[in-house]
């Protein structure tokens, strides 16, 4: 299922892409005033085996907030949905465009079964992290990406998602995203 995901979601960045170069004059860099119409994007992400989608709204040139969803799918096992936001503060908006993020977020787990076992209390591991890194737009519109993080989980007492229940658990890990982004002229 998370596979047929990424390589739907993967097609149709790339159909975005080659649909809108077709149409769309030659471009030899990003500049300011075309990155500065950004409104709103989709931003497909993946981390180990964890895909998500993150929708991105410019506030300004500079600073986006970013809802996100997750879904992780186990057959036998159960499932995943994650909820967060991702405010991103961008250095520079070149074709080359670094920046620094803070995520917030919870992770809500439903095992195989959970619905016929009526003890069951689903809590949810929060998530909170920095991020670094950095987009490489190939056109206005469309971009990849690649972010290091360190995170920190607040596990559920009853959730072994981080290998303990409760405490705290510190994490490093990075993240490649493709980006496509809408304008306004």
């Amino acid at each position: 299922m998370k596979t047929k995901f990424f390589a739907f979601t993967f097609f149709a960045l790339f159909a975005t892409v080659f649909s809108s170069t077709s149409f769309a004059q030659e471009t030899t860099s990003v500049n300011q005033e075309e990155s500065a119409h950004r409104k709103f994007g989709l931003s497909a992400n993946i981390q180990n085996s964890e895909t998500g989608l993150t929708f991105p709204i410019f506030i300004t040139q500079k600073f986006v907030l970013a809802p996100s969803v997750g879904l992780l799918y186990a057959e036998g096992v159960g499932k995943d949905i994650s909820v967060g936001l991702v405010p991103k503060i961008y250095f520079q908006t070149e074709r080359f465009a670094p920046y620094m993020a803070l995520r917030v977020g919870a992770i809500f787990n439903r095992p195989e079964g959970a619905s016929d076992n009526p003890a069951f209390k689903n809590t949810p591991d929060i998530l909170t992290g920095l991020a670094g890194g950095a987009e490489y737009f190939l056109i206005p519109n469309f971009s990849f990406g690649v972010e290091g993080q360190l995170n920190v989980a607040l596990p559920a007492e009853t959730s072994m998602r981080f290998g303990r229940a409760g405490g705290i658990v510190a994490n490093l890990g990075t993240a490649v995203t493709a980006n496509i982004y809408f304008t306004r002229k």
